[in-house]
């Protein structure tokens, strides 16, 4: 360990993991997300509005420096014409999906190694991130094995709007 470096911190959309677009993936994601929502709108129609809704909310977002929880998310922005109670019940998974239909994210090919290996070193690793799910990372740490090499507390960066 070098001794004036004690902690190291990652940035994960695109330094640790990177997104697949596999289709059958993409696939089953979207018709997750209408699946669970009951929606009698077409694929195409619910995912143009999704998309120009979710735009609209990112821009918001940037500007004031504000994210919603993912209730609020789905029941405020996303989802508004919907029952609320079904929506808000379901809003982890209908984060995960409709970030899972963009594609897959695995990590790259040697992230997971470095990081054991940094963690072995004596290293306190950290990430930085700013998805909108709460189970997405943790999820990730675990099924790759480097959730020991992080330190447990999370911090949210979600604040009620």
């Amino acid at each position: 360990m070098t001794p004036d470096i004690k902690t190291i911190f990652f940035d994960v959309g695109n330094t640790l993991r990177i997104v697949l677009k596999e289709q059958d993936f993409i696939d089953r994601a979207e018709a997750g997300l209408m699946e669970l929502i009951h929606t009698t709108e077409t694929h195409d129609e619910l995912f143009a509005k999704l998309e120009e809704r979710w735009k609209k909310y990112r821009k918001m977002s940037k500007e004031t420096l504000l994210d919603a929880s993912e209730g609020e998310l789905w029941t405020q922005y996303m989802l508004p014409e919907y029952d609320a109670n079904m929506i808000f019940a379901n809003a982890a998974k209908l984060t995960r999906l409709w970030r899972d239909h963009d594609g897959r994210r695995v990590a790259r090919a040697d992230a997971v190694d470095t990081i054991k290996e940094l963690c072995a070193r004596g290293y306190t690793l950290g990430i930085i991130a700013n998805t909108v799910t709460e189970t997405e990372i943790p999820d990730w740490m675990a099924a790759d094995g480097v959730a020991q090499c992080f330190k447990t507390t999370i911090l949210s960066s979600k604040v009620r709007l």
